[in-house]
């Protein structure tokens, strides 16, 4: 299994980039899924994943999520992925429950947060028990890009880099890391447009752009530990304007990454 990961504060336009590049790699052939769709290889062969994958397309794209949530809690059982990445990674699980936890009380973010955790340990559980070799899981929302959920620091910053720094060095290995880079004013004007991300719905607006200019500063302390463990596929991309050239960005990527 191979994992390329994304990241990017919030706006920055992982989503719309995301099935750009996923359209491309299976123009050149790869087996690639994101994070809705890992779950038909259980059943379905390489082959016919991608014709089913097809077929779900030609759907209005309510309808093609809808399919694919439902087959997902009708056949996955989440829990025991759940159980098989914690006992396989307690020190990282460990850690990451304690920052979860960190003020000692379950309040709507605490859990919305762990949630969100264990919604990506069991993606990337399944992933790696069922996709072969050389298929891709392609993750808008993986690893590293879930240092800006837990460890965006509220007082302490040195407290804050120390656990950023135990967390890389204990999430699993990513094979390709997408950081986006756009400036956080570009991307308040991107999510005025749409829905806010629900951490940030009660947020005024300084308050949001301490948030993405916090969340930019979290990523790149990351990179830096990344680059440090001699970590060097990194694909950088600028996503500053308004009009996102997806042949700039294809080309990019391809140059970068090997």
């Amino acid at each position: 299994m191979l994992l390329i990961e994304m990241t990017g504060i919030p706006g920055s336009g992982k989503s719309t980039i995301l099935p750009i590049l996923k359209t491309s790699l299976r123009k050149k052939g790869y087996h690639v899924y994101d994070s809705r769709e890992v779950f038909l290889r259980k059943y379905f062969s390489p082959q016919h994943s991608s014709l089913i994958l097809a077929m779900i397309n030609l759907l209005p794209r309510t309808m093609e999520h809808f399919f694919l949530t439902l087959f997902k809690r009708l056949f996955v059982d989440k829990i025991k992925y759940v159980a098989s990445f914690f006992l396989q990674r307690k020190v990282l699980n460990k850690l990451i429950l304690d920052t979860i936890f960190s003020n000692g009380e379950l309040n709507s973010n605490s859990k919305l947060d762990l949630l969100w955790w264990m919604n990506l340990v069991s993606i990337y559980q399944f992933s790696l028990m069922h996709l072969k070799q050389d298929e891709i899981i392609l993750l808008e929302e993986g690893f590293f890009h879930k240092l800006i959920t837990y460890f965006i620091p509220t007082n302490n910053k040195n407290s804050a880099e120390i656990k950023i720094r135990n967390y890389i060095n204990l999430i699993p290995e990513i094979n390709c890391l997408i950081h986006i880079n756009s400036n956080p004013n570009v991307c308040i004007r991107r999510l005025k447009k749409r829905n806010l991300p629900r951490k940030l719905r009660s947020k005024s607006p300084s308050e949001v752009l301490g948030y993405l200019v916090s969340a930019d500063k979290v990523i790149r302390t990351g990179l830096t530990n990344l680059e440090a463990n001699g970590f060097s596929q990194i694909v950088n991309i600028d996503n500053e304007h308004s009009g996102f050239n997806k042949d700039v960005f294809l080309q990019s990527f391809y140059n970068q990454y090997h």
